[in-house]
């Protein structure tokens, strides 16, 4: 359902969305509270910044220039394959419940998985998907290249170790830590620029690469926790179960309660695979 909020509601949800640690910090309160104003075929500050943000996540072609402020069709039929997907209301509109979602700290990999159809730009995701690679083997080695604040090697070897578990307990997969790093995955804390060609954008967590690539790499930014985690902390393992799902060759699903769900809310514990999760993975294997 569409709808409007009052002028004083919206600026006391813009500043939440501002002050907390998690918003997208290029987007600036006065941005914010005008970007709900801005309608289809209008020109308004910011519009340039969630055009890039989905694009970034796989809503635009990637040769598709989103550098401009026009709030046009192309962005209208993007923001409701985003609400699509994250099921929230299909407005087509950026609007509040659309920008909390976009602040949310996530998985750096891309939701969508573009097809063209005679439907639309996009062929959405039902449920689990997968790249289509996968590994020639369910025995692989994982190696951990160096820690982060606040923990040591010694100290995360058991969490990596559970997160890799929760796969093998549903799957023929079996993984055996590798202390050298010609490892079939290896796994480490980076900055936001770490040489992989994909820097991490201010709310990215982590991102994985697909078979057979085995790489995956946390962002180091954050307030990591390999315990239960504060209201402001990443909870380690939870992201390493989601990681170590595209390691292994799943895509992104648009179910909630799935571990490959893209998003992450900070202070909470997800490392239970839901079905979809372990659907995903005996359809792309076929064990």
């Amino acid at each position: 359902m569409a709808f409007q909020l009052s002028h004083q509601l919206c600026r006391a949800f813009c500043l939440f969305l501002v002050l907390q640690p998690f918003a997208v910090k290029s987007l600036k309160l006065e941005i914010l509270e005008n970007l709900e104003r801005v309608q289809k075929g209008e020109t308004g500050n910011g519009v340039n910044q969630v055009k890039k943000y989905l694009k970034i996540y796989g809503y635009y072609p990637h040769d598709h220039a989103v550098v401009d402020d026009h709030f046009d069709e192309k962005l209208e039929d993007a923001l409701k394959a985003y609400q699509q997907y994250y099921s929230l209301n299909v407005t087509g509109k950026i609007d509040s419940d659309t920008i909390k979602a976009m602040a949310t700290p996530r998985c750096g990999v891309p939701d969508v998985i573009r097809k063209p159809t005679s439907l639309g730009m996009f062929q959405l995701v039902s449920n689990y998907n997968f790249t289509g690679r996968k590994w020639g083997k369910y025995n692989l080695t994982y190696n951990i290249q160096n820690a982060t604040r606040g923990f040591t090697v010694k100290e995360l070897r058991p969490v990596i170790a559970q997160a890799l578990q929760t796969w093998a307990d549903v799957s023929p997969f079996q993984f055996t830590e590798e202390t050298q790093a010609k490892a079939n995955i290896n796994i480490g804390f980076f900055p936001k620029d770490h040489g992989d060609g994909f820097p991490f954008k201010d709310i990215t967590l982590a991102h994985a690469f697909p078979p057979r690539n085995g790489r995956f790499h946390f962002y180091e930014k954050w307030n990591w926790s390999l315990s239960k985690p504060a209201s402001d902390q990443i909870h380690v393992q939870s992201v390493a179960v989601h990681e170590f799902g595209h390691t292994i060759g799943l895509s992104h699903s648009n179910i909630s309660k799935a571990i490959m769900f893209p998003s992450y809310d900070p202070g909470t514990i997800k490392t239970d695979l839901d079905q979809d999760d372990i659907d995903g993975l005996k359809d792309l294997y076929g064990y």
